[in-house]
């Protein structure tokens, strides 16, 4: 580096003199800018390296936000998929049709269980009433 490139290339500071701003003796050091090689003071690399932290951190969440979202839609389209397939394949109960019943229809079998049911309840309703005249 010749003399000329011995100041800050932001604020144009010389090297080993007191910056104006600050009232500290100025110590260049080399920083990359935009694929550039350049001189920078304390205070500049300072803010410097700091907005190229930033501006790394923010890609970092980039990345990480669009690899989440490429994970995500590799699962979730595949089961968007496989539900459609799944929904053609399916369906759903037909309505039944009129209830079919035979040519003629067969009588109730109604013989002595009936009778022997009625003529139970007649004893009991009997036996209630004479049960009630007694006392």
């Amino acid at each position: 580096m010749n003399t000329q490139d011995r100041t800050c290339h932001f604020c144009n500071a010389k090297q080993d003199s007191l910056r104006p701003v600050g009232r500290f003796i100025v110590e260049l050091q080399g920083i990359e800018v935009d694929g550039i090689e350049r001189n920078a003071c304390q205070s500049c690399f300072q803010k410097i390296h700091l907005k190229t932290q930033e501006k790394n951190l923010e890609k970092g969440i980039a990345m990480k936000i669009k690899e989440a979202l490429k994970k995500l839609l590799s699962r979730i389209v595949p089961m968007i998929l496989f539900m459609i397939v799944l929904s053609t394949l399916t369906e759903a109960q037909s309505l039944p049709g009129p209830p079919v019943f035979p040519s003629t229809p067969s009588e109730a079998p109604i013989d002595g269980g009936l009778g022997l049911l009625a003529a139970a309840g007649g004893a009991y309703a009997w036996k209630k009433l004479r049960d009630k005249k007694v006392e």
